[in-house]
């Protein structure tokens, strides 16, 4: 029994030392013609149906790529056999490990983003994403990174949709080579793309393979490697004389034995080359893909950028939600503005004016027929549908001036959303607030407000230790401590109990004098400035918000000015100043659309405007551009205002 015990003990060890050598046994690689290879070095005995079993090798292949190898196997010989095989369904496989394809589309959140946002980008749904990004329904941040899908690789099957990660070294030729796409194909999807910001990281659309690439039929010639033979080294062979003995290219030769050393009587490998023409199916592609300049025509012809660099023209329609209503009327007056101020600019101006409300189909054939540069749409709720639809058909540009509660441009390349939506603008807010006050106590002061979204994305970023609550008669009657740091942020809206809160400050301020006290008031207290401006300077209120003008600066003098002398009087008044708008809108878009020949995405930071900053980025090169020109309007003690862009 104990001897049975022995014999079965010394056949397992005899399997594992087999089945370890099989996996230690050193293969080296070459890399002939493009192709990689793994080389076996031939021992005493070995058959070739035995290296086969050994590696997993297909038996066929392996006499596929060593046809001189039929007979038995010469000692110290070279076998070759392919990284890559195809397998009985034609598809690829390989021995290396998981390949670049199957990496998980993953998303760097940004400020302002939210899953529904997220999942409106990526055409993927909401419970797909909290299945895949377990714990995220309690909340995300900024710089997390959320998985989208499980392989970047796959069309997405809600969306129908398949997208890359640029690699680091990928260049976009390589990437439409790879993908069996063309360059025109991919920058047409992904209209913020260009040659100049392909950077690794960023995460592109992939047209489906085929698109954009025709195929013509050629008589095509080329070389191909066919398999190895072997060769005993003779006394003063070379590399060179091996080579032209055996036409083939010596560096061929080289790479299919690399690290060899020749020596009399040794193995080495003659790569098997054949010159074989045939009629082929062959991609025609476009000469301009093969440089950067030729890529950069592709582009300008995408996005329509005019060569007259000299004389640009840039034509304008804008679209009258309703043309009879003050809101219109002085949008256009501000508008006609602006493009009077720039009369003498060099840039030639085109302008038509669309009645929004005389239907779709007319409006569309106006535009068709008109082309534009872009479109200015001043719908304040509810941007048409068909314009959306325009734009994307057209590739034309269209700004939603109006409609904050707007998302079409997170999936329409060409919306432009000129007003910061509440979950930007609460996010850039708050983040600029706890970079400047970090450490600071954060007070929130009176009855809180359950549909404050700002003052949620204030609680969000800020350290709970330092988050404070109190209300105004606590303000007036606890004192503050010396030398503390505070940020007062207050609930109150209303005109009367933001004056009270205002009083109670400057009563806290007064009795503790060395305390640190900072005071942020809601967005719509912008309004309150006529009523509460001494207030607000008094207690150096700071004020976030999408518009302000301020009637002391340099730009709103000549605005007012250049309006009064075209219309013979002031801009009405309102929030915002509509006047204010279309002078802004008419001052960047025309200015920078000029200046840039018609590329929208050159558009830099506004510097003319008054009452806006315009700061347009995408959230994917897929998105339309989103403005993030959001204010911090201060008051100060000395009785001017000052305006700081939150970037």
């Amino acid at each position: 029994m104990l001897k049975g015990i022995r014999i079965a003990i010394g056949l397992t060890l005899i399997m594992l030392a087999f089945s370890m050598s099989a996996v230690e046994s050193p293969l080296s690689k070459v890399t002939v013609m493009g192709k990689e290879f793994y080389v076996y070095k031939v021992k005493k005995g070995d058959t070739m149906f035995g290296i086969a079993r050994q590696f997993g090798w297909s038996d066929a292949v392996v006499r596929e790529y060593n046809p001189g190898e039929m007979s038995a196997l010469a000692k110290d010989s070279r076998l070759y056999y392919p990284v890559e095989t195809k397998n009985v369904a034609g598809k690829s496989s390989s021995n290396t490990s998981t390949s670049a394809g199957n990496r998980a589309l993953r998303h760097q959140i940004q400020r302002g983003e939210t899953m529904s946002s997220i999942s409106r980008m990526y055409g993927v749904p909401l419970e797909t994403l909290y299945r895949l990004n377990p714990g995220t329904r309690a909340g995300i941040k900024a710089d997390e990174w959320l998985v989208i899908s499980e392989s970047a690789s796959k069309p997405n099957s809600f969306s129908g949709e398949a997208y890359h990660t640029i690699q680091p070294g990928e260049t976009l030729y390589g990437v439409s080579r790879q993908q069996g796409v063309s360059i025109e194909s991919v920058l047409k999807l992904n209209p913020g793309l260009s040659e100049n910001n392909f950077k690794a990281g960023d995460v592109i659309k992939l047209p489906k393979p085929g698109t954009g690439i025709k195929m013509v039929t050629q008589e095509v010639t080329e070389q191909i490697l066919s398999g190895f033979r072997e060769y005993k080294v003779k006394k003063n062979d070379t590399w060179r004389s091996i080579a032209d003995a055996n036409g083939v290219p010596v560096d061929e030769l080289k790479a299919a034995n690399r690290g060899v050393e020749l020596k009399n009587k040794q193995y080495i490998g003659i790569p098997v080359i054949s010159t074989v023409t045939e009629e082929r199916e062959v991609a025609q592609e476009d000469p301009r893909e093969n440089n950067p300049e030729g890529i950069q025509e592709i582009y300008e012809d995408i996005h329509g950028i005019a060569d007259d660099e000299t004389h640009p023209l840039v034509k304008i329609a804008v679209v009258c939600d309703e043309p009879s209503s003050r809101k219109d009327r002085e949008f256009l007056r501000g508008f006609l503005t602006g493009v009077d101020r720039l009369k003498h600019s060099g840039i030639r101006i085109d302008l038509k004016v669309l009645d929004g409300t005389s239907g779709a189909t007319k409006n569309i054939t106006e535009l068709d027929a008109y082309k534009p540069t872009v479109v200015i749409a001043t719908a304040e709720r509810q941007l048409p549908a068909w314009l959306g639809e325009y734009a994307e058909t057209s590739r034309t540009p269209v700004v939603n001036t109006f409609d904050v509660k707007n998302e079409k441009f997170q999936t329409n390349p060409y919306i432009i959303q000129l007003i910061t939506p509440p979950d930007y603008f609460n996010d850039e807010v708050a983040a600029w607030l706890k970079s400047r006050y970090d450490g600071y106590s954060l007070v929130f002061v009176g009855a809180e407000d359950p549909n404050d979204a700002l003052a949620d994305a204030l609680k969000a970023v800020w350290d709970p230790q330092n988050v404070r609550a109190r209300s105004v008669d606590d303000l007036k009657t606890m004192p503050l401590n010396e030398n503390g740091r505070y940020l007062l942020y207050s609930y109150p809206v209303k005109r009367n109990d933001v004056s009270e809160f205002l009083d109670a400050v400057n009563e806290a301020t007064t009795k503790t004098p060395l305390a640190y006290v900072s005071v942020v008031g809601r967005p719509n207290w912008i309004v309150l400035e006529d009523a509460l401006g001494k207030k607000f300077h008094t207690n150096g209120v700071q004020i976030p918000s999408r518009f302000y003008l301020d009637k002391d600066s340099d730009n709103a003098r000549t605005f007012s000015l250049a309006f009064r002398q075209m219309f013979d009087k002031e801009p009405a008044k309102s929030f915002p100043v509509y006047a204010g708008v279309g002078y802004d809108t008419a001052m960047y878009f025309i200015k920078g659309l000029g200046v840039n020949g018609g590329d929208i995405n050159a558009l830099g930071t506004s510097t003319d405007t008054v009452q806006s900053d315009y700061v347009l980025e995408r959230p994917s090169n897929w998105s339309g551009l989103l403005n993030k020109g959001v204010y911090i309007v201060k008051f100060t003690p000395y009785d001017t205002v000052e305006k700081t862009v939150v970037k």
